[in-house]
């Protein structure tokens, strides 16, 4: 193997890391910033209401639509 062989081998190897080491990066920024907006999401759902403390409707379980 001639060493152009070698140096051009060696070229397209550290051209490949670095794109796999890129692609990793931009899908880690892009996989947090949907965490960022799935956990503003959650904290728009409202809490449930509480069960009803008397009486003899929903005091064991409460339905709500």
């Amino acid at each position: 193997m001639s060493t152009d062989a070698i140096a051009a081998v060696s070229s397209s190897l550290s051209q490949a890391q670095f794109s796999a080491r890129l692609e990793t990066a931009v899908l880690k920024k892009s996989m947090d910033v949907q965490s960022q907006v799935a956990m503003g999401l959650v904290s728009l759902i409202p809490p449930a209401p509480p069960l009803a403390t008397q009486g003899a409707v929903g005091t064991r379980f409460n339905t709500f639509a």
